[in-house]
Order: C-alpha cells, then structure tokens, then sequence
C-alpha cells in the first residue's frame, strides 16, 4: 500500500553512449550510487520507504551495483595498477578498495533482500534493524565513493593512456552485450 506521504525514489538512467567514455561511465554510476544512498538515508531516518522505491533500490543493489562493482575490479583497476607498478601505496589503495566492495556487496544483498521483501509485501515501514544497517551502510558509501571519486577516478585521469581506456570501453561494453 503506497502512502501518499512517502517520498519515492526514481533511479537515474545511464545512456549506454556513455560507455564510449568509460572514466566518465564510472563516475556516472558513482552519481547514480550516491544519489540512492541519499534517498536511503533519508528513507532510514523516517523509517518508512515507499514499496515502488524499495523494489527499485533492491535491484540497483542486487544486480546494477555488481555490475558497476565488477566494471572497476575486471577493467579500471587492473588497468590502473598495470600503470602504476612503482606505486605500491597506490595499489594497496585499490586492494583496501576491492575489499570495501566485496564486504560492501554482502550488505547491499542483505539490504535489498529485505527491501524487496517489504516490497512484496507492501509493508511501507522499516524494522529499527534495517533502518540502523541502511544508515550505516550508506555512511560508508558515502565516504569511500568519496575516496575513490577524489583519489581513484582523478590518477586514472592521468595514468591511463588511451588503449587502456579502449580495453576498458570493450569489455565494459561486452559485459552489457553492447555492439563494440
């Protein structure tokens, strides 16, 4: 049951002729990742979400943000660590990044099956347990997208030569099933 006072939530979409910009796809996706963690934390905060919404985040979380996820760890990063060999802080970096995420996808799979199962249900109002793990989940979102849209995403700005980029244009695309 849709409660007329509930905000709801309507995901961005992504033209796929991004994609011919991968760096620009990336931070893109970012957007689209700090803008659900925005209406999250506003949805924790009122403790309410509306079912349209709670069906929608559960699938960015469940399946598009894996797919973001698997784009930085099978492209980005193994094209920006083959560029900065000599830069073991960096790399580490990308590691300590590549474990956030792996941690952080156990949690969105939690968070949108509980949102998905509230969606079926038409239960408007969240549990204090999910309110809390959504809160904090998007907390750490937030300061790790920041990390990486300030650190990650300006060195592969300059590091990355153009064949890096066009090997990571390909598979992304691949991924997606669109034409190269």
């Amino acid at each position: 049951m849709q409660t007329p006072d509930v905000e709801t939530f309507e995901l961005p979409l992504l033209s796929r002729d991004l994609l011919d910009d991968p760096l620009a796809f990336v931070a893109a996706e970012h957007d689209r990742h700090r803008a659900v963690l925005a209406f999250l934390k506003r949805a924790s905060l009122q403790g309410i979400i509306s079912t349209s919404s709670a069906l929608s985040i559960s699938e960015f979380l469940r399946v598009e943000l894996k797919g973001h996820f698997e784009d930085e760890r099978l492209s980005l990063h193994p094209a920006l660590c083959s560029r900065s060999l000599s830069d073991y802080d960096f790399i580490k970096s990308i590691q300590r990044i590549e474990k956030f995420h792996a941690d952080s996808e156990i949690v969105a799979d939690q968070i949108g099956e509980e949102l998905a199962d509230m969606s079926a249900k038409k239960r408007v109002r969240m549990s204090g347990e999910l309110s809390d793990l959504i809160s904090e989940y998007a907390k750490k979102e937030h300061e790790n997208l920041a990390y990486e849209n300030a650190v990650i995403m300006s060195i592969a700005e300059v590091r990355l030569k153009k064949s890096d980029i066009a090997k990571i244009r390909m598979s992304m695309k691949l991924r997606r099933g669109v034409p190269v």
